[in-house]
């Protein structure tokens, strides 16, 4: 399992392979400081990514931070999907992440605070 962080969340990541369409296929879970945690099991990459390198595993947790933190209370409908985590998770996770000016910033290490 690769680690990840981004503000106060740590991103776990294992990559699994292949999708059928040539995409890499990754399992792994995003935890709050409290401990909880949600986890995900089908998360994709652009097609013919190569998947196991550093930047790789550093845009899929940007995109695993992008999916838990899009569900918030305050973006919820019909059309949730049922692997969204539940919405007071998601607004924790919204809350914990750490934005910079275009995405969500992501370390291979976790710092210290300053």
């Amino acid at each position: 399992m690769i680690k990840r962080y981004c503000g106060e969340l740590e991103i776990g990541l294992h990559y699994c392979g292949r999708t059928p369409d040539n995409r890499a296929k990754y399992l792994g879970y995003l935890k709050l400081p409290d401990g909880r945690r949600w986890r995900f099991a089908d998360l994709h990459s652009r097609v013919g990514a190569d998947g196991t390198r550093p930047q790789d595993f550093d845009s899929m947790a940007q995109s695993a931070v992008g999916f838990a933190t899009y569900w918030t209370s305050h973006n919820r409908g019909h059309d949730t999907p049922e692997w969204a985590p539940p919405a007071d998770l998601a607004d924790a996770f919204d809350s914990a992440a750490e934005l910079g000016e275009k995405d969500y910033l992501i370390a291979r290490k976790l710092t210290a605070p300053t």
